[in-house]
């Protein structure tokens, strides 16, 4: 297909010139290829992003944890629940460590950590379909 080519082509560039800025392009190549159903090509480019950037920044630097939860999302898509919900914690504790638990980040890993555990949970799923949790409106003035 016309994605797989464009995502060879990204995937070439990538390893040809390897900065911060190309690990932050893989990252949105791995979700690329995660929607078009390229679950093992995403899964191996994510292993290959998080190492590179444990390499290159410090070890609790915001954005390998954001890389990482990536990765736990491939984790998913290849039924590897164990080592995606490891990660996915991984990612929360290091971000409240990190980041303190009201920071926009660690709440969103807070909320990506409880809505991979409801993957295994028919109960917790069953709640995180219902939006209402989530979201709740407020009449003006209220």
């Amino acid at each position: 297909t016309n994605t797989t080519l464009m995502s060879r082509k990204a995937t070439k560039r990538y390893r040809e010139r390897l900065s911060l800025y190309t690990l932050a392009a893989a990252n949105a190549l791995i979700t690329a290829l995660r929607s078009e159903g390229s679950a093992a090509a995403a899964t191996q480019l994510a292993k290959q992003t998080v190492e590179l950037l444990r390499t290159s920044l410090p070890q609790d630097h915001p954005f390998i944890f954001y890389c990482m939860e990536n990765l736990a999302n491939c984790y998913y898509d290849t039924n590897s629940f164990i080592l995606a919900q490891g990660l996915d914690q991984e990612v929360e504790a290091g971000l409240r460590t990190k980041l303190g638990d009201s920071h926009p980040l660690t709440m969103i890993a807070s909320l990506n950590h409880a809505t991979s555990l409801a993957r295994t949970d028919p109960a917790t799923l069953e709640f995180f379909r219902n939006p209402r949790w989530l979201i709740r409106i407020r009449s003006p003035g209220s």
